[in-house]
């Protein structure tokens, strides 16, 4: 059976549109990695399974780099709404960064708000005046040395003070 030329032409291009668009898919190897709040640093990292943090992801992008990192063009990070505290410094190596043919894209989720917060939160309440007298004296303004708070943070289990 003859095929139309017409039909032809749709049927011949059909196939090459089809080909070409398995063979882009291929090459193209963009891996996404979710975090979320509600994450579990025990899942995949995927969409309907993100990591509960940031260090969870890196730890991936770490992995997958030095693992196939010749085979991935472009990863993401996305970072779902939420706050994300940190008790301790987040430190990036090499690879967690990508480079200009391969990046590795740390990001918030379209239109969502994410907040990372360093710190530890300290009841107002902890603290208390002051009340050594060698250090109130070398307080010149009266108004600052009667506004004066202190608080024990060893008693609150804050022992590393970083470098002062």
């Amino acid at each position: 059976m003859k095929v139309p030329g017409k039909l032809n032409f749709y049927f011949s291009f059909g196939i090459v549109f089809s080909i070409l668009l398995i063979l882009s898919s291929c090459n193209s190897a963009r891996l996404d990695i979710y975090v979320s709040p509600e994450g579990s640093n025990e899942s995949k990292g995927s969409r309907l399974s993100p990591f509960a943090t940031v260090e969870a992801a890196r730890d991936k992008v770490q992995q997958i780099m030095s693992e196939e990192g010749e085979n991935i063009e472009e990863i993401r990070i996305i970072i779902r709404e939420g706050n994300y505290p940190f008790e301790s410094t987040l430190e990036f190596g090499s690879l967690n960064s990508g480079s200009d043919e391969f990046p590795v894209k740390y990001m918030a989720y379209p239109d969502e708000k994410v907040t990372f917060s360093g710190g530890i939160s300290i009841d107002p309440a902890s603290f208390s005046p002051v009340e050594d007298q060698g250090f109130l004296e070398r307080i010149i303004s009266d108004d600052a040395r009667s506004a004066l708070l202190s608080v024990d943070l060893k008693s609150l289990g804050i022992t590393d003070y970083g470098k002062l």
